[in-house]
């Protein structure tokens, strides 16, 4: 919808949280690549057949993922909760720069990404890191570990299951269920496979984590800010009220 986001919290009435749209684009851009990538290796018309096997992929590894580590999230959730109205900053790394740009998008949360990273002595004992992997033993994300490590803060990884590296150093760490290289959808005369899933995974089991703490938070009465889309009336101007009162709280 319009409104862009997912999420409709009771405290915070004046919209819908945690963005939608990039999730909806990127998964309808997934289906129609895969359609044309059949469609010029086979000759067979495009009939939405492939497309739709990519969907499915999608609602598979989200119910795995949602019968695994569902409770889990639970289970972290009061924690993040707990650093962040203590002071704690929430920090969102990922070589794919849709999940990262997403994360602050409107309807995001003003305070993701808001400041630069910290040591532990000036707070950063306090602070939540989260790595949304794109493969495996990334040089870069593995050096965001050691430096979020080293700051002592509260690290979270999501990614592949052979993601060793990040997860070894991770306090927690998520499966995305995305093994593959380079994508989920077989086509025929191609040795790989095209259309990966690993943002659109990633970004979801994020957003499922942040609304989970957020809900935390509310219920000990420390309602965070979220953007507020600048294509909405008054957006503008809610952001411009809102901002230095984040700034002054810190969530």
């Amino acid at each position: 919808p319009w409104e862009q986001g997912l999420v409709h919290a009771p405290a915070v009435p004046e919209m819908a949280i945690f963005p939608g749209s990039g999730i909806g684009s990127s998964a309808i851009h997934w289906m129609i690549t895969a359609e044309a990538c059949h469609a010029l290796e086979t000759d067979i018309p495009a009939d939405g057949t492939v497309g739709g096997q990519y969907v499915d992929l999608l609602l598979e590894r989200l119910a795995v993922f949602h019968e695994r580590d569902r409770q889990r999230v639970d289970h972290i959730a009061p924690k993040i909760a707990r650093r962040i109205i203590a002071g704690g900053r929430f920090f969102v790394r990922s070589r794919n720069q849709g999940v990262q740009s997403e994360v602050t998008a409107a309807q995001g949360m003003m305070l993701t990404n808001s400041c630069d990273p910290r040591p532990a002595p000036e707070g950063g004992d306090r602070d939540i890191f989260l790595i949304a992997a794109v493969g495996a033993n990334d040089p870069k994300e593995l050096e965001w570990a050691d430096e979020a490590r080293t700051n002592g803060n509260y690290l979270i990884g999501i990614g592949p299951s052979h993601n060793d590296g990040l997860r070894l150093r991770c306090d927690e760490y998520f499966d995305d269920c995305c093994a593959e290289d380079t994508g989920v959808i077989a086509v025929p005369g191609r040795d790989e496979k095209v259309c990966p899933a690993t943002g659109i995974l990633n970004l979801i089991i994020k957003h499922v984590l942040t609304a989970q703490f957020v809900d935390e938070m509310c219920r000990r009465g420390a309602v965070p800010y979220f953007y507020m889309g600048y294509y909405r009336q008054l957006g503008t101007d809610y952001n411009k009220v809102i901002r230095p009162i984040f700034e002054r709280r810190g969530y």
